[in-house]
Order: C-alpha cells, then sequence, then structure tokens
C-alpha cells in the first residue's frame, strides 16, 4: 500500500527544489518515479506531455509530463512512485483519482496552500482533508527587517501592490511578481 503525502510552502520556499532532491533520490534506489504537473504552469514552456520541470534555486531539471486531465492521462503513464508539482492547480476529483493511486503506489504532491487572497486553493483544500500526511517547509517574510514566517503571498504588477479583490491566480510572466509575506504584512495593504 502507497501513501498520499502533501508538501506545501510559500513561494520560494523551495517546494520544487525539495521535490527534485527527493525525485532523485527515488530514481537513484530503482523505485521508478515521474513527475506530473498541470498544462497551466507554462514558467518552463508550453508544454503538453512531456518538458521538463526545473528549480529556481539550483537550476536542476528532470523530465515532467504535463496533463490536462489527470485521471485520463495518468492511466497512460509507467511508474511506481508519483511526485506532482503545482498540485494546488489540482481540482478536487484529481486528488481522489490520487488517493486510488496511492492504495498501491505512493503520491507526493508539492504546492502552495493558499493564494493571494488568502483562501485556500482547491488542491491544497482536498489534499489537507485527505493526505496521509502533510508538512510545511518554511521561509521568512520577504518584508525587509520582518523575519516572522510567511504565511501568505501579495501581488505586484508593474512594482505596484495589488490590492482589493484579485483574481486567485496570475501565472508569473513579465511584469508581475510576488512576495511571501508573513500575516500581518499581508494585512496591511500600503
Amino acid at each position: 500500500m502507497g501513501k498520499l503525502v502533501f508538501i506545501y510552502g510559500c513561494m520560494g520556499s523551495g517546494k520544487t527544489t525539495a521535490m527534485l532532491t527527493k525525485f532523485d533520490s527515488y530514481k537513484r534506489r530503482g523505485k521508478k518515479p515521474i513527475i506530473v504537473k498541470p498544462c497551466i504552469d507554462n514558467r518552463e514552456g508550453n508544454f503538453v506531455g512531456w518538458g521538463i520541470t526545473k528549480s529556481r534555486i539550483t537550476k536542476y531539471e528532470e523530465p515532467s509530463y504535463y496533463y490536462n486531465d489527470l485521471s485520463s492521462e495518468l492511466s497512460k503513464l509507467d511508474f511506481e512512485t508519483l511526485f506532482v508539482d503545482e498540485a494546488q492547480f489540482l481540482t478536487k476529483e484529481d486528488v481522489l483519482t490520487l488517493c486510488k493511486v496511492a492504495e498501491e503506489k505512493d503520491v507526493i504532491c508539492y504546492g502552495l496552500k493558499t493564494d493571494v487572497n488568502g483562501d485556500l486553493f482547491s488542491g491544497a483544500s482536498a489534499l489537507i482533508a485527505l493526505a496521509d500526511e502533510t508538512s510545511e517547509i518554511e521561509v521568512p517574510c520577504e518584508i525587509d527587517g520582518c523575519s516572522t514566517k510567511a504565511v501568505a503571498h501579495i501581488r505586484y504588477i508593474d512594482g505596484v501592490r495589488e490590492t482589493g479583490l484579485m483574481k486567485p491566480v496570475a501565472i508569473e510572466m513579465g511584469n508581475i511578481t510576488y512576495k511571501s509575506v508573513c500575516r500581518h504584512h499581508w494585512l496591511n495593504k500600503n
């Protein structure tokens, strides 16, 4: 029997680096791992099917399968251990599919817990509810002079902090940047 694990952290906490390190360990031990991630994540390129995942910290990269429909595409892949990157983009149905996989194989998911509005992503919510194990990779607040644990994200457009009701997802491109911040700095809209 396998297990379903969810490892989460704020942006810049090293989730993908940690995943690639664990993936490499499983690969060296002959556990036949693969990485899957949603096509919505196009930071490495616009992949459908096989592409790459790389760490911005170490520049290390591995082949990864980019899916449109996890439940139908997963059955076509050959693996013993499944790593899921950007798990916040999973749907509840995707997580239920992963629960079935975890009846026989290990499934290790990495992703964000909350969006810029402070709401749980659907994938994170379902994983927190159904995973056998959850753990957090902690990172300090990115505001100068603050060392409190980051728990939320703020988004900047052209260097100006976005406020008000925000679109939960805006994949980084061009003029959009993020900071991982503590609750105090997330609540402070200045």
